[in-house]
């Protein structure tokens, strides 16, 4: 889920001065307060929060306040409420007292159960429906606050939330770790992190907190340390950056993911774009059997086996050498003469397929399905086209995948696809009416001539599909689980994401049970050591190891550069060729420099085997 990001950033960035309460605009500003609720929402957060986080007794005395408590809350309340509608949530937030000393200053129990309990009831008359109790460094407070709730309002759900340092201790010295394993004994529904930290360092903190959290968890970082821009605290982290940690939060489980100081509704944006590619699909994909028993079914029929789908299918069951291929890009218009020249040089070379990416960074570029149809029947070069979620709804993918037979296409990877708030077109909509799971249950009904709706086909196609994995996932638990998911869809090959660390593949290898299925390892020449940390740092699944960058590192810059990662990447060939079920490797040349791509596949490439293949 996607909650929403900073409201007293955007308060002090349309002109509520820093030394005023926030707070309080709910009174003085409030239609400000309700457009800033409208902007989050607009932007895709699914859970909004009252701009109460400091209207308690004692911070709002500060303000000559203190006698507006219950006044202010419940505007806070009804303002989200009335900005939410009844489609998104909306949480009361309590935050800390706000004491200087809390060892000299903190009441006693009973009266910060009160002082909480009366910011609490306003909350609750205005309309929440649920409270985060957020950027709390003492769980003395918190725990006072839950009391305060549970005796007010019983079972409406809490998320409760603790900020620490970049060193796992909060300013009052209490540590995550005893953090989060109170909280998950507490009578609370979510447990989670905000605020202090960053994106990068939070990702620290978020992975300890998954190995010890009994309760679903949430994340909110800020959008990195402020900085001081003539007289004004900006944050300057990008939308892109902090979206995607949201990326990595939740591979490590996370399930309410949202943005703390410094964020705004277009780090929301970005980060329900991300959510969206990686959440399952919308529309549940049965079986047959699954479906209305009213209606007669039509029985499915027996598929060709796999190796008798396409020459690429053979040689990855029956040759005795490694298969080769190399990715192209289709071009970004319809001219395909540059594009042709490359892949004849390639062709010529002996690579077996050329596997083309369907829209990569959400690009809008020549459909995969035109290029590879081209490639095959002109050019006489087998493809393998990926076909992705985000563009398309389930009638467009069955109708696409019906027709890739007839233009000649018969090899297919099935992704989810990355969202089009990544890419040129921000505003576009990501349908991902299923993921790359719910795909593969589609294609293995469409190889049984029949369509996701039990209708017989006239003509089953003839496709020979695979899915991706993720070697270096955050999360190896998921990721080997939807793997199995994908290989029990039927899926036929698995193409891995590109790999460095060959430990890291034999130890997923391990733990994946794969049974025959033939795998291509992925592998990206590194093109300088800037490359090697943006890759490690900012792209979900690929693990860079520190010997490797050091390498890059200690190479320099261009051509000695370009030499050492061409030279580290043909290293991790020769390291993979013997683990169990990899049956060759893909190329995905840096900045089309495709030369680079048969120098590191130099070590497995031979040419032009043919294959008794038959349809």
């Amino acid at each position: 889920m996607l909650a929403d990001g900073a409201m007293g950033t955007l308060l002090y960035e349309r002109g509520v001065f820093i030394n005023r309460s926030f707070e309080e605009a709910c009174l003085s500003q409030p239609a400000l307060v309700r457009q800033i609720h409208a902007d989050y929402i607009r932007a895709g957060a699914e859970l909004i929060e009252t701009n109460s986080y400091g209207a308690n007794r004692l911070k709002l005395k500060n303000h000559g306040l203190e006698e507006r408590v219950a006044e202010i809350n419940a505007a806070a309340a009804r303002l989200a409420r009335e900005a939410a509608g009844t489609e998104t949530l909306v949480a009361g937030a309590v935050g800390p007292l706000g004491l200087s000393d809390p060892a000299a200053d903190r009441p006693a129990r009973p009266e910060m159960e009160a002082i909480f309990e009366e910011q609490i009831a306003g909350l609750i008359e205005g309309g929440v429906d649920l409270f985060i109790l957020e950027t709390h460094y003492a769980l003395e407070e918190l725990e006072a606050a839950l009391a305060a709730i549970r005796r007010r309002s019983g079972e409406m759900p809490v998320i409760a939330q603790v900020t620490v340092r970049e060193d796992g201790y909060s300013s009052h010295n209490l540590s995550l770790i005893e953090a989060i394993r109170r909280l998950s004994r507490l009578d609370v529904d979510m447990v989670g992190l905000n605020c202090t930290l960053g994106p990068r360092l939070l990702l620290d903190q978020v992975r300890q907190m998954a190995e010890i959290a009994a309760k679903p968890m949430s994340a909110m970082p800020n959008a990195g340390a402020p900085t001081v821009v003539e007289g004004r605290y900006l944050y300057m982290s990008t939308p892109e950056y902090v979206a995607g940690f949201a990326q990595k939060y939740i591979e490590l489980g996370v399930r309410l993911v949202g943005g703390c100081c410094g964020t705004n509704p277009e780090h929301i944006r970005q980060m329900g774009g991300f959510l969206a590619s990686r959440a399952a699909g919308r529309v549940e994909v049965l079986r047959s059997s699954e479906k209305d028993a009213g209606r007669e079914q039509a029985q499915p029929k027996e598929p060709l086996p796999a190796w008798r789908k396409s020459p690429f299918a053979y040689k990855l069951r029956k040759s005795k050498r490694y298969v080769t291929s190399v990715e192209v890009s289709p071009p970004k218009g319809a001219d395909l003469r540059a594009v042709v020249e490359k892949v004849k040089q390639l062709q010529a070379a002996g690579i077996d397929v050329i596997n083309i990416p369907d829209g990569p960074r959400a690009v809008a570029r020549m459909t995969p399905v035109a290029l590879g149809s081209y490639l095959e029947r002109v050019v006489g070069m087998e493809t393998v086209l990926h076909y992705t979620c985000r563009d398309r709804n389930l009638l467009g993918m069955q109708a696409d995948l019906i027709g890739m037979n007839a233009l000649g296409v018969r090899n297919v990877i099935l992704i989810t696809g990355d969202p089009p708030k990544m890419g040129d077109y921000p505003n576009a909509t990501g349908v991902f009416d299923v993921d790359s799971i719910g795909l593969a249950r589609i294609l293995q009904q469409l190889n049984r001539s029949l369509d996701m709706g039990g209708h017989e086909l006239a003509q089953a196609p003839v496709l020979h599909y695979g899915v991706g994995c993720e070697p270096g996932a955050a999360n190896q638990e998921r990721e080997t689980a939807r793997l199995a998911q994908k290989l029990e869809a039927g899926a036929e090959f698995i193409m891995t994401q590109p790999v460095y660390d060959t430990e890291m593949l034999a130890n997923f290898l391990a733990r994946a049970d794969v049974g025959d299925t033939p795998i291509l390892v992925g592998i990206l020449p590194l093109a300088s050591y800037r490359n090697a940390q943006f890759l490690h740092y900012e792209v979900p699944g690929m693990r860079i190891p520190d010997p490797i960058r050091e390498r890059m590192k200690a190479a320099g810059s261009g051509a000695a550069a370009q030499e050492e990662g061409v030279r580290i990447a043909r290293e991790a060939v020769e390291a993979a060729k013997d683990l169990p079920n990899v049956r060759g490797f893909y190329v995905m040349p840096p900045l089309g420099r495709y030369h680079l791509a048969l120098d590191v596949l130099s070590p497995v490439r031979s040419g032009g085997e043919q294959s008794n293949y038959e349809i």
